[in-house]
């Protein structure tokens, strides 16, 4: 299969200066799909090697996230999100606000400090990290009294660590490695 793949994007004429037979297969052997290995093949990116796109979808496919922007300098991604805050009323229930949380993580200094994993219905995936961790909380505070903002602000994260959410399916360990490679050739650079 290996062969079909690299032949028929080795002997068409727009795939050809892309990508060699070793990065189609560097490609294949990291658990890309053959549709992957065309669309990366294909993506115009010459000042990058091949392992700093495979390192890029890596990371980007597998966060839970959206609008996902990766560059030597910084991270940045999108997440709708919602938290709870204030007292438990009778059902023992908190009230909610919910919006849209921008994260942009600095990759100068970043530190990776540990891979987590869900377990069957326990837990979830993420990449815990530490470093210039900027957030721009969009919610609609519309309707809230000066009390329940400050409540929802103790509740808010803050501060130089983050985690980062990984899909289900994927393989936090996976993710920290790739961004771990990915930090140290920004550091090459």
């Amino acid at each position: 299969m290996r062969q079909l793949i690299a032949l028929s994007l080795l002997s068409s004429p727009v795939f050809a200066a892309d990508c060699t037979r070793a990065d189609i297969d560097h490609f294949l052997d990291r658990g890309f799909t053959p549709d992957q290995v065309v669309a990366l093949c294909a993506s115009p990116a010459p000042a990058e090697s091949p392992a700093d796109v495979s390192e890029r979808a890596v990371i980007t496919d597998a966060l839970a996230a959206y609008d996902i922007s990766l560059d030597r300098e910084q991270l940045q991604y999108r997440r709708d999100q919602c938290f709870r805050y204030g007292r438990e009323n009778l059902a023992q229930q908190r009230t909610q606000v919910c919006g849209t949380v921008v994260y942009r993580i600095a990759l100068a200094g970043l530190e990776i400090l540990d891979s987590r994993s869900k377990l069957l219905i326990w837990g979830r995936n993420s990449v815990a990290v530490s470093g210039d961790v900027q957030r721009d909380y969009q919610l609609d505070l519309a309707g809230l009294s000066q009390w329940e903002q400050a409540q929802l602000a103790k509740e808010l994260e803050h501060g130089p660590q983050t985690e980062l959410p990984v899909r289900d399916g994927q393989a936090a360990d996976r993710v920290a490695d790739a961004l771990r490679d990915w930090l140290a050739g920004a550091v090459r650079e």
